[in-house]
C-alpha cells in the first residue's frame, strides 16, 4: 500500500471520479484512499484501505474491431465499381479541457459610485475568501482594503495621475495582479498556491515528457520523478518531488513554501 500516487481527483458537491492506472494482470491490488484538502482549514478524516480487484483482459476484446473490419471490407467490395475520389470525415477530437484559472470580471454598477465594489472567491469552488487584502495602486494613488467574512470589499475612487492596477493577496491562495478596470463591480477568483503549483507542474510535464509517454491522463509528480530519475535530470527529480510534497501534503502551503518550490523549476 505504500508508494507513489495512482490516482487523482477533484472533489465536487461530495462526489469524486476517480481513476488509476494499476497495470495489466489479474489480482487484487491493496490500495488507500487519502482525501487532501485543499485549504487549511477543511480538516481530513482517517485513510481507508481498500482491495481493488484487477479483471483479466476479455477474451473477446478484439471482437468489435473484428466486426468493424469486416463490415469495412463489405463496404469496400461493394463500391469498388465507384469513382475513386473519396470524401474523409474529419476525425471528431475532444474539446480541451478548461482549467480553472485565477481571473479577474468587470460589471457595470446598477448605481454607479464612482469607485470599485466586489468579491474575492475561490476560482473552483466559488467560496468567498474573507481576509483577503485587494490593493490598487499606480498613478500615485495607493489604497487597500480587505475582504469581509463574505469575500466583499469596497474602494473609494481616488484621483490618479496614470494607469492603476489591482493585485489581491491572501494567506492560502496566489497572488493576482491586473490592470485595473473602469470603476464597476469586480469578481476576482483565485486558486489556492497548492492548485496553482500542480497546474503549473502539469504545463511543463506535458510538454516535456516524450511522445511515448503521451497519455490523455494528466501526468503526476510521482511519474514524472521516476521518468527524470531514468534520464538522469536530477533537477527535474528534485522539483517534482518537492511539488508533490506541497500539492498533497498535510502541511498548508503559504507564499513562502510556494516561492521555494516554484524556485525549484527547470527552465
Amino acid at each position: 500500500m505504500a508508494g507513489p500516487p495512482v490516482g487523482i481527483a477533484p472533489v465536487h458537491a461530495g462526489r469524486a471520479d476517480l481513476r488509476i492506472a494499476l497495470g495489466a494482470g489479474e489480482r487484487s491490488v491493496p490500495v488507500k484512499l487519502r482525501y487532501l484538502p485543499a485549504a487549511p482549514w477543511w480538516l481530513p478524516g482517517p485513510e481507508h484501505e481498500l482491495t481493488v480487484q484487477v479483471a483479466r483482459a476479455s477474451a473477446l476484446r478484439h471482437l468489435p474491431w473484428a466486426v468493424v473490419l469486416l463490415a469495412l471490407g463489405a463496404w469496400i467490395l461493394a463500391g469498388w465499381r465507384r469513382p475513386p475520389r473519396t470524401e474523409r470525415a474529419l476525425e471528431a477530437r475532444p474539446t480541451p479541457r478548461q482549467p480553472r484559472r485565477a481571473s479577474l470580471h468587470w460589471a457595470p454598477e446598477a448605481f454607479p459610485s464612482g469607485g470599485w465594489s466586489g468579491a474575492v472567491i475561490d476560482a473552483h469552488d466559488g467560496t468567498p475568501i474573507g481576509g483577503a487584502r485587494v490593493c490598487i495602486s499606480g498613478g500615485g494613488t495607493k489604497r487597500s482594503v480587505t475582504t469581509d467574512a463574505r469575500g466583499e470589499f469596497t474602494i473609494d475612487a481616488a484621483p490618479a495621475d496614470g494607469p492603476l492596477t489591482v493585485s489581491v493577496h491572501a494567506p492560502w491562495h496566489s497572488e493576482l495582479e491586473r490592470a485595473l478596470p473602469p470603476p464597476g463591480r469586480l469578481t476576482i477568483a483565485l486558486v489556492t498556491r497548492r492548485r496553482a503549483l500542480l497546474a503549473r507542474f502539469v504545463d511543463w510535464a506535458e510538454r516535456w515528457r516524450s511522445a511515448s509517454e503521451a497519455s490523455p491522463r494528466e501526468p503526476t509528480p510521482g511519474e514524472i520523478a521516476r521518468a527524470a530519475s531514468e534520464r538522469k535530470h536530477e533537477d527535474v527529480v528534485a522539483w517534482a518531488n518537492a511539488v508533490e510534497a506541497a500539492a498533497f501534503g498535510p502541511d498548508p502551503v503559504d507564499r513562502h513554501r510556494e516561492a521555494a518550490v516554484r524556485a525549484l523549476e527547470p527552465p
